[in-house]
């Protein structure tokens, strides 16, 4: 049985029934057009910069997955005893709307430009007439957001928006807090542009920050390290690399600067073996051998 949900941002019984019979889930149903399910979907990789009419998804673990359903009270036994009280006094707090059928959900993130207190419209017809409306929630045909039951797996255009609406989604790809940007770019070994705010450092190069930390942090003040570092550069110095490192600081003026700079600390310019082509990685993460040793008998 589908039915159509709020969640309300307010401390008790914030999951509220919105329609549960079937003539009016029918009549709101066309307005939560799920992607096609002949579109090319990617794993969504936080190092990658969104594109535009892409559609990324992920797969959630058992706990995550439980998670969500708790959340939102999707299983139909516990949805079913649901009612909409105070839904009429509280609808201002709306974050989301969400759609649950017996396969998957349907989520739309609700802003506070989708509430009409009072507006008026002309509708265009053979004879054109003036209307007023007040008191409505407007929105759009699209979703932002899908959740596939038996799969456990999340469809998503953007990681922004979906993971505002799962929170959950966070724990997947972490951007490094304000802390660890600035421990990160420790003045002893990074000279910051008077113009770069560091507080402004994009969401990318904070992901990228949060992986460097977890699978790649160096003491970038280690004389070896910095040899190092200067002997990687000139290996790639046309890659415009050269005037980032003076052989002991970074320089950063920008986010761009930022950018290269975690490509060059967590060494992700390479040379193809096969090809022998100069190359850049797209993740930090250290491998995992595979292959299990075994005992010589």
């Amino acid at each position: 049985m589908k039915k159509v949900l709020a969640k309300i941002n307010r401390k008790n019984d914030s999951n509220v029934i919105v329609f549960s019979e079937e003539i009016k889930v029918e009549k709101i149903e066309k307005m939560f057009q799920p992607y096609s399910s002949e579109l090319e979907l990617k794993k969504y990789d936080p190092e990658l910069p969104e594109e535009k009419d892409e559609y990324y998804y992920v797969n959630l673990s058992e706990k995550q997955f439980q998670t969500i359903t708790e959340e939102y009270i999707i299983s139909n036994d516990s949805s079913g005893e649901l009612n909409n009280d105070g839904f009429s006094r509280d609808y201002m707090n709306i974050t989301s709307l969400y759609l649950i059928s017996d396969k998957k959900v349907l989520f739309k993130k609700i802003n506070k430009s989708n509430f009409i207190h009072e507006r008026g419209f002309i509708r265009v017809q053979s004879e054109p007439s003036f209307e007023t409306a007040k008191n409505m929630i407007s929105m759009s045909n699209s979703v932002d957001l899908i959740l596939f039951k038996k799969e456990k797996k999340l469809l998503f255009r953007k990681f922004r928006i979906a993971s505002w609406i799962v929170p959950v989604l966070k724990e997947f790809y972490r951007s490094a807090t304000q802390e660890e940007v600035d421990k990160v770019l420790d003045k002893s070994v990074f000279n910051i542009g008077e113009s770069f705010d560091t507080k402004k450092v994009g969401d990318l190069n904070r992901k990228k920050i949060s992986l460097y930390l977890e699978h790649n942090e160096l003491d970038l003040g280690k004389k070896s390290v910095q040899i190092k570092i200067d002997n990687y550069i000139k290996k790639y110095e046309k890659y415009d690399l050269v005037n980032l490192f003076d052989g002991k600081k970074f320089s950063i003026d920008n986010n761009a600067d930022l950018t290269k700079v975690l490509q060059i600390v967590t060494g992700s310019f390479f040379e193809n073996e096969i090809t022998g082509k100069k190359m850049l990685a797209m993740s930090p993460k250290v491998l995992k051998n595979k292959i299990k040793n075994e005992t010589k008998k």
